[in-house]
């Protein structure tokens, strides 16, 4: 294993606390362990996990040690806020480790000069800024509206770079500029919560995923077999759920607690952002950890599995069915164990 692996570790560490916190905020009878968890879940999985893993994961391929401050920064904030230490401290570690990934975008933009850095340096300063905000006023609804951003916009701006290997469409690249527009005016609009702002952010998600579903390379991946047919399979999924949360953000604009709001964050954390997760990790895992990965058809169970608790647990949430909300949650939680056991099984196998 690679030595940085012990960052990923942190990032797996605020996983699975983030994981207990949130079945103990949706009422699934737990130890009494872990119950200040529950309400710095959202923290833990998106900066604590998805925040370490995407900056190790652009540490590991820019190589140079600085670079690496970033997520380190993030895991120590995380487990400080894990531990109950300071969540002062926490806090602007984790705002710090974000702006350290404002700077190496900024640098790969110079050294490059390609149009998704600059996606990615936007969706990194809307990550930084919801983290300012939940440092200075400790309401996390004022900012994951950012925080969506961010992982909205890293992702789209993965998915565009790989446009440049196939003949782009003469509509496709202004679209996707004028939906980043769109959902960044929504997020400065919404700043105090208004309709408008949120309409048109639920519109520009709307349409992000449309315009992944037609415009991305998973369409044609889908057509390959193995690990590249799983790959397309996972994008589509996502992209299907991203929608959805748009269409959730149009319906239910002025919620910003109880089950629709529930609706609207894990149709898009979990239904859109792990499916992407689980599609690129037999790729990004090994990149990091040292770990080769030999694909297998189990790594379709812990994938359908994920969609059928999301489903279970939107419509426990829209039809006020708490049961059915709680066993979707459980389930999630499920298929994201046995995705990291699969995949360890899969790397022994490949030993």
């Amino acid at each position: 294993m690679k030595r940085y692996a012990v960052i990923f570790l942190l990032g797996i560490i605020a996983l699975l606390t983030g994981m207990w916190g949130g079945l103990l905020r949706i009422g699934v009878p737990m130890p009494g362990i872990g119950s200040p968890w529950s309400a710095v879940h959202g923290p833990l999985m998106v900066s604590g996990f998805l925040g370490t893993l995407i900056t190790l994961e652009r540490a590991v391929a820019m190589g140079m040690a600085w670079t690496f401050l970033s997520p380190l920064s993030i895991g120590i904030g995380s487990l400080l806020l894990i531990l109950g230490i300071s969540g002062v401290i926490s806090k602007i570690l984790i705002l710090l480790g974000s702006f350290i990934l404002i700077a190496m975008l900024l640098f790969l933009y110079r050294e490059h000069k390609t149009r998704h850095f600059i996606v990615m340096s936007i969706g990194a300063l809307l990550w930084s800024v919801g983290n300012f905000f939940w440092l200075y006023t400790s309401q996390i609804p004022l900012a994951t509206p950012w925080w969506v951003g961010f992982l909205l916009l890293t992702i789209a701006a993965e998915r565009l770079e790989l446009r440049k290997f196939f003949v782009p469409s003469v509509i496709e690249e202004p679209i996707f500029w004028l939906l980043t527009l769109v959902f960044i005016v929504g997020l400065v609009i919404r700043f105090n919560l208004t309709s408008p702002g949120i309409l048109l952010t639920g519109l520009s998600t709307i349409g992000f995923g449309i315009w992944l579903i037609v415009f991305d390379t998973a369409r044609k991946t889908i057509r390959q077999p193995g690990l590249t047919r799983f790959i397309g399979i996972s994008l589509l999924l996502g992209y299907v759920w991203l929608g959805v949360s748009g269409v959730f953000m149009l319906f239910y604009q002025n919620v910003q607690a109880g089950l629709q709001y529930d609706a609207i964050l894990h149709s898009f954390f979990l239904g859109f952002v792990f499916s992407m997760v689980f599609g690129h990790a037999p790729i990004v895992i090994p990149s990091i950890t040292g770990f080769k990965l030999k694909f297998t058809n189990r790594f379709y169970t812990h994938l359908v599995l994920l969609h059928i608790s999301v489903l279970l647990r939107i419509i426990g949430d829209l039809a006020v069915w708490i049961p059915l909300r709680q066993w979707g949650g459980i389930l999630s939680v499920i298929a994201i164990l046995l995705f990291f056991i699969n995949n360890l099984s899969s790397s022994f196998q490949s030993a």
